[in-house]
């Protein structure tokens, strides 16, 4: 029988078959791994910016074209350090075999700026910062001062600004703060202004931020004034009233004649409470009892709620809620402070803590028109101030139905 040849390769020597098959098998790989390649590429390109993405790393620019399971990274690193840190996590990434970096390190030439307003219980933040971590950093320290709720933040967050070295001593240089007042933070120097009552108050605010920034090199720049209280009106001394003369004539009484004594004043009668009157004693009762021998407690210098305070809260709000009725007027939520601190910052304190109770009551219920607080500060205390125990009596809310 004929052996069959192949119609294409039968005329072709056997060598030379198998040397196009050789070389035809790189060509093969050739053109299925490029037809590959794009989504291989694209797939890695947007795993790294994802990694990238969740690290707040997004100056970094990924390019992994023509470079297979290689990635090459760019940008303007916004600080040292940051180019090795994006670096390290793309190469945690599965599926990228080399990670290489081309960055340029930026450099800020701005100076921070920070405007501080203390207004009504309130801080009103404005300025430009380098991070959000440190316009973080400075909201919690004005949060520390007046409390949740009660900060305005207008800060900018820009890379051109220069990142600064006292976030730390913040908390202490808002409580310098003058209600009414405000401070600044500029490339001049920190800047206090607003009115105290004397000479000692002034000096004593701008020496304390000068020992917490001395070290920093950063100029006190004083702005505030002095405004002395009104006097006291002298008391104006009422003379002895002259004592009438006695007639040396004046008659003795007859014993004979009967003098009947002046007959007593009928009393007066209370007039009787109204049934509204009534409502309203029997729910400050309430409230009174509900109060009796506890304290709502607060943060340090702050006026922050702990939790131990809730359950008591907690009964307040109940007693508000079904007293809705009868207390129409209004709730005064009284805060008060012990003698410790400026007068000032005492005041706008109590006044923080009042409005946080508010804030926690109107949270379970309550309805925020029937609230009302009120800051007293250190000047209605129930005991000594000298002790611990009288002091820590002297800190305390108090709740006082308002009549109409």
């Amino acid at each position: 029988m004929e052996e069959k040849k192949s119609c294409c390769c039968g005329s072709l020597p056997k060598g030379l078959w198998w040397l196009l098959t050789l070389l035809g098998l790189p060509l093969l790989y050739f053109l299925m791994f490029n037809a590959n390649k794009d989504p291989i590429e694209s797939d890695l390109t947007q795993r790294v910016k994802s990694a990238l993405h969740g690290q707040s790393l997004d100056w970094v620019n990924v390019n992994v074209d023509e470079r297979g399971r290689d990635v090459l990274l760019s940008g303007e690193a916004p600080s040292p350090g940051e180019g090795d840190k994006a670096l390290a996590l793309a190469r945690s990434v599965e599926g990228v075999r080399i990670a290489e970096g081309e960055f340029t390190e930026f450099v800020a030439t701005e100076d921070m700026t920070l405007n501080v307003t203390f207004e009504d219980g309130e801080i009103k933040l404005d300025g430009e910062v380098a991070s959000q971590t440190e316009a973080d950093a400075i909201v919690a320290a004005a949060t520390e001062r007046v409390g949740e709720g009660n900060v305005i933040n207008n800060l900018v967050v820009n890379k051109k600004v220069k990142h600064t070295g006292w976030l730390g001593k913040l908390t202490d240089l808002f409580k310098l703060g003058v209600d009414g007042g405000s401070m600044s933070l500029t490339s001049e120097g920190l800047k206090y202004t607003g009115t105290v009552d004397s000479e000692d108050k002034k000096n004593g605010i701008l020496d304390g931020a000068k020992e917490l920034l001395g070290s920093l090199n950063i100029p006190i720049i004083n702005g505030l004034s002095v405004v002395l209280p009104e006097p006291e009106p002298e008391p104006v001394a009422v003379p002895e009233p002259t004592p009438e003369p006695v007639a040396a004539d004046t008659p003795k009484p007859d014993p004979a004649v009967k003098v009947e004594p002046e007959p007593e004043p009928e009393p007066v009668a209370e007039p009787e409470p109204t049934e509204q009157e009534k409502a309203i004693m029997a729910c400050q009762s309430r409230l009174n009892e509900v109060m009796e021998g506890k304290s709502i407690h607060f943060s340090t210098n702050a006026a922050v709620i702990k939790e131990d305070s809730y359950p008591l809260l907690n009964e307040i709000a109940a007693v508000i809620t079904e007293c809705h009725d009868a207390i129409s007027g209004g709730v005064e939520i009284n805060g008060h402070t012990d003698s410790r601190g400026d007068d000032s910052y005492n005041m706008a304190l109590s006044l923080r803590r009042a409005q946080a109770v508010k804030k926690y009551l109107t949270e379970h219920q309550v309805n925020a028109t029937l609230l009302k607080p009120v800051g007293h500060g250190e000047t209605s205390p129930i005991a000594s101030n000298d002790t611990p125990e009288g002091m820590a009596q002297n800190r305390r809310i108090t709740f006082t139905i308002i009549k109409e």
